[in-house]
């Protein structure tokens, strides 16, 4: 049960990202790239100044101020859906699942937030970062 709400959680959070770009505008998958295809990024000419700006976009954006108001915001409606396929799951029980679910999903943000500032530092050039960041 506590797989499923971090499950839904995660999805949640993932359908806030919004869609990726590609540079040749064909349409881009986020996966977690391995660590060979990670170091490569690291090596390629400009990555490294690329993700430094995508990481103070995610600074200037509040990402985790975001994340955890979200979180807090779905995890009545998700805990909802729980008790109703177990209906006998007694209220101090209901709490327990919330804090282990949001513990769980917090642990996961980081994770997360890497991945994406890694995939907006290989998807938007230097340029487009800078305006992102002078945006906010």
């Amino acid at each position: 049960m506590k797989a499923g709400l971090v499950l839904a959680a995660v999805a949640a959070v993932l359908s806030l990202c919004g869609p990726a770009r590609a540079k040749d505008s064909s349409k881009a998958v986020l996966t977690m790239a391995p660590p060979v295809a990670a170091a490569a990024d690291a090596a390629e000419p400009g990555f490294q100044r690329r993700e430094a700006l995508a990481r103070r976009y995610f600074v200037a954006l509040h990402y985790q101020a975001i994340m955890d108001n979200m979180l807090k915001s779905l995890m009545p409606a998700i805990l909802d859906s729980e008790v109703k396929r177990y209906p006998s799951l007694p209220p101090k029980y209901r709490q327990a699942l919330t804090d282990s679910a949001l513990e769980s999903v917090r642990e996961l943000m980081p994770v997360i937030a890497d991945a994406t500032v890694r995939a907006m530092a290989q998807l938007y050039s230097e340029e487009e970062l800078a305006k992102l960041v002078a945006f906010l």
